[in-house]
């Protein structure tokens, strides 16, 4: 469906769902293990446990369950947003570095000029980055 790496590259904007605080004890052997050169900032090291996933210590695993849940139900929508908003992103977006929300502030500043479908998954994308 979509690759572990598209989880770091993702990962800033799933911040605000995966609350730090959940899991830095228990999976404190996880983070130095897999994820030491992450910085630890913007869920990052969330991400990086959640791309290790199959790795990580019982402990872990247990602590990270439910910050997985919904960086998946995240993704899903990252991925459907993506796939509908695949010409737009070609068409007005190509030159744009794939960081940092950058994509989506393209898209957002092209709205006029940009699929119908498109600007309602990018909405759907802006609203679950609230939750």
């Amino acid at each position: 469906m979509y690759s572990k790496t598209l989880a770091l590259v993702i990962a800033p904007a799933v911040a605000p769902l995966a609350s730090a605080r959940t899991f830095v004890v228990p999976c404190e052997v996880d983070i130095a293990t897999y994820c030491n050169s992450v910085t630890p900032r913007d869920g990052r090291p969330a991400a990086c446990l959640y791309a290790h996933s199959d790795r990580v210590t019982e402990t872990c695993h247990a602590a990270t369950t439910a910050t997985d849940s919904i960086i998946e139900a995240f993704f899903d929508i990252v991925v459907q947003t993506y796939e509908t908003c695949a010409t737009d992103i070609q068409t007005h977006c190509a030159d744009v570095a794939p960081d940092d929300g950058r994509i989506m502030a393209c898209l957002t500043r092209n709205a006029a000029e940009v699929e119908a479908v498109c600007v309602t998954a990018v909405s759907k994308l802006s609203a679950a980055m609230k939750q």
